[in-house]
């Protein structure tokens, strides 16, 4: 099974203050992932950790915060990330690996980044599996009317 990379974790990607729960599941869950792993990748060319501000974020936790109402957030396609102790060389570094990650938005605020991925036009680069391939039980193969040909 698809996981999240080795260092975000779904707790670390959905964490609140806002006192409401927020979990993502279906395809906001394989994009969730999908993100984990363009962040993992971004981290391993910086070689410093990222720092979740915000991630995923369901609507009535997006509303609680003042984010728009279509908002990348709220389909697990989006990450507020800080990374501490840059100096410019490691600063162009972080902007080129983030750059080359193909994000769909990027905004530098003065204390931390804003990265979106539009995984649905990134193809095979943004790697999101369907919610089919995320729970493949939960679709058992369709029978024919007798009951042993398989469409």
């Amino acid at each position: 099974m698809y996981g999240f990379a080795p260092n975000f974790s779904y707790k670390e990607l959905t964490a609140t203050n806002t006192g409401f729960k927020n979990e993502a599941t279906g395809n906001n869950l394989a994009r969730l992932r999908s993100l984990s792993h363009k962040l993992q990748y971004i981290r391993n060319i910086v070689g410093k950790p990222l720092y979740i501000n915000s991630a995923y974020r369901d609507r009535l936790v997006n509303s609680a915060v003042g984010g728009s109402k279509t908002s990348f957030h709220c389909i697990g396609s989006a990450a507020d990330v800080s990374i501490m102790n840059l100096d410019k060389d490691e600063q162009k570094t972080l902007d080129k690996a983030i750059l080359s990650s193909y994000p769909c938005e990027f905004i530098k605020y003065d204390t931390f980044y804003h990265i979106a991925y539009d995984f649905s036009r990134l193809g095979n680069q943004g790697a999101l599996m369907t919610f089919e391939e995320e729970m493949p039980n939960a679709f058992p193969p369709l029978k024919s009317p007798t009951g042993n040909i398989d469409f």
